[in-house]
């Protein structure tokens, strides 16, 4: 049964939380932010309870949690389902197109790697006739894995299979080729340090390259602030499925701090 959204003033205090909170404290700005946007998903909570038995913590109160921990960089294993917390970033954005803060002038896109929960060691050959493929925990720690070669088409994680192994350089021939094969153009920055770049002046000497060389400055202080702050520095679930809706809803938190500066500097 869903339980329902009230403000509880004292609990065990003649301070309530109210007064605590300075009325200056960005995150009073957050709040009248965030529960908008909760409001706006009503309609998709009532869908996920009970209509009898016991009332539940709130779910608006579950996502309010949720974004302290990310504000406050609190881990956290505590998870609610990833649709509601995936429909939380359009939310977000609806507020942001109200207030006039978004703009379809300029459209980026970019990545970042994700350390998984998942170590070198505990990539094992797919073939269970390979040397390595079924070892216990002692010979997995006495054995020297050394100058072996591992990849993705031949290896695979025993604690998360959907992990992969990835190069951090994106400068790379097969990178590259992947990109256009999709048909894309990869405006990726060039590595030129001993070695030949991947992209040569057919792609760097378009007006467009230098363009993204320059947006792609905004985008990487929010990756940056996803892992500093937020939990995606070391991913604590597993399965693309819950890494994707976390991300997401670490992105949305990200877009409320900023949304919070924007608006204050208006």
């Amino acid at each position: 049964m869903r339980g329902t959204n009230r403000n509880q003033s004292t609990a065990f205090s003649h301070v309530s939380p109210e007064k605590r909170v300075p009325s200056d404290h960005p995150l009073r700005a957050i709040r009248a932010m965030v529960d908008p946007a909760l409001g706006r998903l009503h309609r998709k909570f009532t869908p996920l309870y009970s209509s009898t038995g016991r009332p539940s913590i709130p779910p608006e109160q579950l996502l309010r949690a949720l974004v302290l921990q990310v504000l406050c960089s609190v881990r956290s294993e505590r998870l609610l389902q990833g649709e509601i917390a995936e429909a939380f970033l359009p939310a977000v954005l609806e507020q942001a197109g109200e207030q006039k803060l978004l703009s379809d002038a300029h459209f980026t896109v970019d990545g970042t790697l994700l350390e998984a929960w998942a170590g070198h060691k505990s990539f094992r050959p797919k073939d269970p006739k390979a040397p390595g493929s079924g070892e216990s925990g002692r010979q997995e720690r006495e054995r020297d894995f050394h100058g072996e070669p591992r990849r993705n088409d031949t290896h695979a994680s025993t604690t998360d299979p959907e992990a992969r192994l990835c190069d951090k350089g994106y400068d790379t021939q097969t990178f590259v080729a992947a990109t256009r094969k999709l048909g894309f153009t990869p405006h990726v920055a060039q590595n030129t340090t001993n070695r030949r770049s991947a992209i040569d002046g057919r792609t760097t000497t378009h007006p467009g390259y230098a363009l993204s060389q320059r947006r792609r400055k905004i985008v990487e202080p929010i990756f940056g602030w996803m892992k500093m702050i937020g939990p995606m520095r070391k991913l604590k679930q597993r399965s693309r499925r819950r890494v994707g809706w976390v991300f997401t809803f670490t992105a949305a938190t990200s877009n409320l701090v900023r949304m919070r500066r924007l608006i204050w500097a208006t």
